[in-house]
């Protein structure tokens, strides 16, 4: 540090001081949003793993995905396993489907009306490739 003896060396020190300091926040602002930028990866495997172990649903639907998938993954897919694998493996995979299912729920009960409408297919005439270019009339 230089030794100040005038009040302009003082005004001039503290200008360079200032400027000093505003360079070195732009530093660190910079490392913070590259920090933040490795991190984004890592926050996104947070989100799938607090889906997975974590379930926003847990209405009438939920339950009922829970017990099937309970069921079908305990007694049917791991009924061989031990017991704390069938714990582990079953809470996650209902968890996944509770939030699957919540996070589509639109679309499937959209889809599943879709398939409980009457199509009206009797009403349509049937054309086969063999027949489509014959006259019927003549």
């Amino acid at each position: 540090m230089k030794k100040i003896e005038t009040y302009r060396q003082l005004e001039e020190e503290k200008q360079f001081t200032k400027r000093k300091i505003a360079q070195l926040e732009f530093l660190i602002e910079e490392d913070v949003a590259q920090i933040k930028a490795s991190l984004h990866p890592w926050t996104n495997a947070g989100h799938a793993v607090r889906n997975m172990v974590s379930s926003d649903k847990d209405g009438i639907m939920g339950e009922s995905i829970g017990l099937t998938v309970d069921t079908l993954i305990k007694k049917l897919l791991l009924r061989k396993s031990g017991w704390i694998t069938k714990l582990v493996v079953s809470f996650l995979v209902k968890n996944f489907a509770k939030n699957l299912v919540s996070k589509n729920a639109e679309n499937i009960l959209g889809w599943i009306v879709e398939k409980m409408r009457p199509s009206n297919n009797h009403s349509k005439e049937y054309h086969h490739a063999s027949t489509s270019d014959v006259d019927w009339d003549t």
